[in-house]
């Protein structure tokens, strides 16, 4: 998903421009994934096909742009010569979601009384998952705190 009107603040722009990477990764991305979060504990309230979809595309769609403020991020944290492999690692990491999800969604729903109630505990789990992570990700991404520094006594060469 682009967001062509976020790329002033979440990218190098916004740097030039004085956005502090925590403003422009760690709390905007945080923001996405609360909002997402949102969106999708709200779906079960909503009982008309098409609301439902836009909520639907909507909450799922958000989500994913975590992803152009995490890696940057990671980027920013990472020593050059662990960049890739860390960054790889992340990526798979990430991944995990869309092979846990149907399983957990698969595993819901036989053990509800009904279709409907599976997929309303599902949403509400998915739901409540992205929102406490879009909180923790605000909280804890801080590229300036935590970038990485070769003069520490603990750094490790690469």
């Amino acid at each position: 998903m682009d967001t062509p009107h976020l790329r002033p603040v979440a990218g190098g722009r916004g740097d030039a421009a004085g956005v502090t990477s925590r403003r422009a990764r760690g709390l905007l991305g945080g923001a996405c994934l609360t909002g997402s979060g949102l969106l999708l504990t709200c779906l079960p309230l909503i009982d008309t096909p098409l609301p439902a979809i836009v909520l639907l595309m909507l909450g799922y769609g958000i989500s994913v742009t975590v992803n152009t403020f995490a890696n940057p991020a990671v980027a920013e944290l990472v020593p050059p010569a662990q960049r890739a492999g860390i960054l790889g690692v992340f990526s798979g990491l990430s991944v995990t979601a869309g092979i846990a999800s149907p399983v957990i969604t698969g595993w819901l729903l036989v053990r509800a009384d009904t279709p409907a109630a599976g997929y309303t505990t599902a949403f509400l789990l998915s739901g409540t998952v992205l929102a406490v992570a879009g909180v923790l990700f605000a909280l804890l991404v801080h590229p300036e705190r935590d970038r990485h520094d070769p003069t520490r006594s603990d750094h490790v060469p690469a």
